[in-house]
């Protein structure tokens, strides 16, 4: 400690006799000597710390080395997770779903209100709780959250079970998707206008629209999740002299005029929609309660 006394009196003393011209040399000149009377002083400390057995230098410059190299270790360590993070957008896409769940719990607990307008609760959902007559909807509507669309955020399945004829198959109420961090409706299913799932990312649909109309076809979400792409839309429309024309497109646009008249009879119309009826899954659902 008298070294380091000495040396900062002497410093001072410099800066006195040369003068007002080399004033910032000397400070700089001082704040090198601070460092270096700083590192003896934590030196000191830690040696005092550590007991009185004097440490060999070599000792001493492996310590040094072994302290560096875990700093820049844990450093590295450090920057490859964040690394990790960016790459991954890991996000708790279960929170940003929240609010779709926020309106089925809604209409489970208190029932469907006809003058409000929902974001994300479908025709199909509203007649599962008004119709179905069920007690444990908690149970038997259920959710699916998965990337359908290949751009790694998962899309949101909403809908249930249900058996006729002797045959169970996974209605799909709503598919939603993230969109700005927000959750979007891109298709809605109900009774006479159905989505199921094919497998491999693909939809079936089925729709009517009285005893001239039915639809069908396969699609599937864009990259991005936010629409529908058609791969093969079908259906039957009234003509002018008032025969039943059937018409296809891969557009989704129900319109006539822009799509091709086929020329094939209602029976193998019936059996192309039945292949696709046939393809259909059973989707693995996770009761809404779970989420709750």
């Amino acid at each position: 400690m008298r070294k380091i006394q000495v040396t900062l009196i002497c410093l001072a003393g410099f800066i006195f006799l040369t003068g007002c011209g080399s004033i910032k040399s000397a400070e700089a000149d001082l704040k090198k000597e601070a460092a270096k009377i700083d590192a003896e002083i934590e030196e000191e400390a830690e040696e005092k710390a550590e007991g009185t057995d004097e440490e060999k230098p070599e000792d001493k410059e492996k310590k040094k080395k072994k302290k560096k190299s875990e700093k820049w270790k844990t450093l590295d360590d450090l920057k490859q997770d964040d690394l990790k993070d960016e790459a991954s957008g890991d996000k708790d896409y279960e929170a940003l779903y929240a609010p779709v769940f926020e309106e089925i719990f809604d209409v489970i607990d208190y029932g469907f209100n006809m003058d409000r307008e929902y974001r994300y609760v479908s025709g199909g959902l509203s007649e599962k709780v008004m119709y179905s007559g069920e007690d444990d909807l908690l149970n038997s509507i259920g959710y699916l959250m998965t990337d359908l669309s290949g751009d790694k955020i998962p899309e949101l399945l909403i809908g249930s079970d249900e058996e006729y004829d002797g045959m169970k198959k996974s209605y799909i109420y709503a598919i939603c998707s993230i969109k700005d961090d927000q959750p979007v409706c891109v298709a809605a299913g109900s009774a006479r206008s159905s989505y199921n799932y094919m497998g491999d990312e693909h939809f079936y649909y089925q729709g009517s629209g009285g005893a001239s109309i039915t639809i069908f076809g396969e699609n599937h979400l864009s990259k991005d999740g936010s629409e529908i792409v058609w791969d093969d839309f079908y259906f039957t429309d009234e003509k002018e002299d008032g025969l039943i024309g059937i018409y296809y497109n891969n557009t989704g646009i129900f319109e006539a005029a822009g799509s091709e008249e086929l020329d094939i009879s209602e029976s193998e119309f019936s059996d192309k929609m039945t292949r696709y009826w046939d393809r259909c899954e059973l989707i693995e659902w996770t009761p809404v309660g779970q989420y709750r």
